[in-house]
């Protein structure tokens, strides 16, 4: 669940980033000041060096993988401390008293025989 976008716009886009310096580098830039020891300019794919496009691709697997492996075990510790998921009945009943303290919308009735029943 992403209700804000956070991958589709920081992610996906971050990698594309990320990506379209191994495609479109034109040498014009000394992209990391040679520190990142590449002496002179750096040229993408386009540009006849395909070898900075494999540092990109290198650089994404490892970023995907550093984030994949400390968001799963971040959410496991999670998980076994503190839980991610309500009590079935504060879920039927909405989250507004267990976590506010008062009825976000007082006017709503809750009408159980509207539920759908919960496959065999």
């Amino acid at each position: 669940d992403d209700p804000v976008g956070a991958i589709s716009v920081h992610g996906a886009n971050g990698l594309w980033g990320v990506l379209s310096v191994g495609l479109f580098a034109d040498g014009t830039s000394n992209y990391g000041g040679s520190w990142n020891g590449v002496t002179g300019s750096v040229t993408g794919l386009f540009y006849g060096d395909a070898s900075q496009l494999a540092a990109q691709l290198v650089g994404i697997s490892t970023l995907l993988g550093v984030v994949f492996t400390l968001s799963f075990a971040i959410n496991m510790v999670l998980e076994y401390v503190i839980g991610h998921r309500v009590s079935a009945e504060s879920e039927l009943n909405g989250l507004d008293i267990p976590e506010m303290g008062q009825l976000g919308y007082p006017e709503f009735v809750f009408r159980p025989e509207l539920v759908l029943a919960k496959a065999a």
